[in-house]
């Protein structure tokens, strides 16, 4: 059993039927603990619950159908919230320009924040920045001043949706934009500031798309299912956060979709949220259901809208719903792009949905 500190304690298991076991582990009071399994010892994976320890001894049920296997628990620290308020870092005033791709013959409106020049900590880690269908740079302000101030750069990118191959050209436009911010950027905020080690994507709606796009996914180029099957992953791209993604039968998308992203990836939605194309919002997490378990991350928010997740959300509810996905998503990111175990063993505990009330509900596989 692991515990803070590295010390190991021992548990004790007894199986009552073939393939049924009941593990029991000394638990501390008011830290939760989670069950790891393994038919290695290589390759770990969570079950679904968290229990939160009592002082005593607690007992979770097992089962194994394999010839062999594997179980530890882990425990976390006691539930505390994750960088909830703007971080040490001052940001620098926004910067907007433009970037030409002569190639494809596409200017792109770009918006970036950043830390201000001078301070210690770069290169940073970055994160593109993708908005809805229709929408443009700015989409992000609130996150991305609130990124920035935990020490990343945030490049939000307009796509011109009126091109009838949009959800073929957004990859395009990620990759370009990463052309440009890996190459010789000339702007202040970006010129040898971008950890090219370090590289996210994250959109909302069509800007979800986009991410999964951009980790793996494969669609039909067009919504009729015998047109041929595309994907324009990017490499360079080391983890995701899809804020609202479509499921199967939306953009060409379907079941299989995701099968190939082995990514570290974050998905979000609300249990209200509709939009065009998508009645049901269940359908919202099946890029998240489908994918290869390791390194993901699902968060349901209660209640929440499809708008929720952008700037319009907040300037309507206020904090209501990104005081709990902007600790997440930063968490996320760290975990993934800085390697921080504070905040891996944050997202594995599932402390924000106990922190929360359950408005804002964590899965991790």
């Amino acid at each position: 059993m692991a515990v803070p500190g590295g010390a190991q304690q021992s548990l004790s298991i007894v199986s009552p039927a073939p393939g049924q076991f009941i593990l029991s582990y000394p638990s501390a009071f008011s830290r939760p603990w989670r069950i790891q399994a393994s038919d290695d010892l290589v390759s770990w994976l969570y079950g679904p619950t968290v229990t939160m320890g009592n002082g005593a001894v607690q007992a979770a049920a097992l089962t194994n159908i394999g010839e062999r296997g594997f179980w530890r628990v882990n425990e976390f620290p006691a539930d505390a919230s994750y960088k909830a308020t703007g971080g040490s870092f001052t940001v620098a005033a926004f910067s907007d320009e433009t970037w030409i791709d002569v190639t494809r013959g596409y200017t792109m409106p770009v918006r970036i924040y950043a830390p201000a020049i001078g301070q210690s900590g770069a290169p940073y880690a970055t994160i593109v920045l993708s908005h809805g269908l229709g929408g443009a740079i700015g989409a992000f302000d609130w996150l991305s001043a609130y990124l920035a101030s935990h020490g990343y750069i945030c490049v939000m990118i307009q796509h011109d949706d009126t091109r009838p191959d949009s959800r073929v050209e957004r990859p395009k436009d990620v990759t370009f934009a990463l052309d440009q911010l890996l190459g010789s950027p000339t702007n202040a905020l970006l010129a040898g500031r971008v950890d090219a080690a370090r590289i996210a994507h994250g959109g909302h709606s069509f800007g979800a798309f986009t991410t999964l796009a951009v980790l793996g996914a494969r669609y039909h180029l067009s919504n009729d299912v015998a047109s041929p099957i595309v994907s324009h992953p990017d490499a360079r791209v080391k983890c995701g956060v899809a804020l609202s993604p479509q499921g199967a039968t939306t953009l060409g998308l379907f079941s299989g979709s995701w099968d190939l992203i082995t990514r570290p990836s974050l998905t979000m939605h609300g249990t209200l949220d509709t939009a065009p194309g998508t009645s049901d919002p269940a359908t919202r997490r099946q890029p998240y259901d489908e994918m290869p378990a390791g390194n993901k991350a699902h968060l349901t928010l209660a209640d929440a809208v499809h708008s929720d997740f952008s700037d319009t959300g907040i300037a309507e509810n206020a904090n209501l719903y990104s005081q709990w996905y902007f600790p997440a998503m930063l968490a996320f990111l760290d975990a993934h792009l800085n390697d921080d175990a504070t905040a891996t063993a944050w997202l594995d505990a599932l402390a924000l949905t106990r922190l929360s009330s359950n408005v804002a509900n964590l899965e991790t596989k």
